[in-house]
């Protein structure tokens, strides 16, 4: 194998590690959490339009409108004649993700929806924190963060609803690995760093939705 091929090799093998960090960002996981257990456990019982009003509560408050302000950043630095701080940009972004996140906790726990779907983005807000502070000393991946607290939380509601989530686990934990290997061969993250994030997501998952600490939690926060 040439030196050549082994650089086209490389680049491919780059390029496939950031275009799957893309796909599988941090604000998808609290809605395919959703998606998993509507679809796959006995929540599918719930009226269809009940499970939609959810699902589409969960992906405007943490992935849509992220996103949204996301784009209106990048365009506004495009524009922007004026020196750019990226210190400013990254408090911006961690205040607008943390307030969305808490508006959609709130507005679900108004509607009056079972403290077991609020746990969800709960957790997410938490482990999205939790990220953040830890940040200042060691950079955990947040990705392998999200991931850890999907494959948690689907742990723990096969432990509530009495199903078996093998299929869905066994996907999660292979798209774990990938992106766990994407982040590192990105440059993004060491293997510690890796393995810390998941840690970090799988046990706050599965905290916040033990009944006990959940509730009790909820409460210290005024949300119910």
């Amino acid at each position: 194998m040439t030196e050549n091929s082994i650089s086209r090799e490389q680049t491919g093998l780059d390029k496939a590690a950031i275009w799957l960090s893309r796909l599988a960002t941090p604000t998808i996981m609290p809605t395919l959490v959703f998606l998993f257990i509507f679809i796959g456990s006995y929540l599918r019982i719930m009226p269809m339009a009940y499970r939609m009003m959810v699902v589409g509560i969960v992906a405007c408050f943490t992935c849509l409108l992220p996103a949204l302000f996301m784009l209106a950043l990048r365009i506004f630095d495009r524009t922007s004649s004026g020196a750019k701080d990226a210190n400013s940009d990254k408090g911006q972004t961690r205040f607008m993700f943390a307030s969305s996140y808490l508006v959609c906790i709130v507005l679900m726990a108004k509607l009056g929806m079972p403290w077991y779907l609020t746990a969800v983005p709960l957790a997410s807000l938490l482990i999205m924190l939790l990220c953040y502070l830890l940040g200042i000393w060691w950079r955990v991946s947040l990705h392998m963060a999200a991931m850890g607290g999907v494959i948690g939380s689907l742990v723990m509601f096969a432990m509530l609803l009495g199903y078996n989530p093998v299929w869905a686990l066994a996907a999660l934990v292979l798209l774990a690995g990938m992106l766990g290997t994407a982040r590192i061969v990105a440059g993004e993250h060491t293997n510690l760093q890796v393995f810390g994030g998941f840690a970090i997501g799988f046990i706050i998952a599965c905290l916040l939705l033990y009944p006990t600490s959940s509730l009790l939690l909820q409460k210290l926060l005024f949300i119910y």
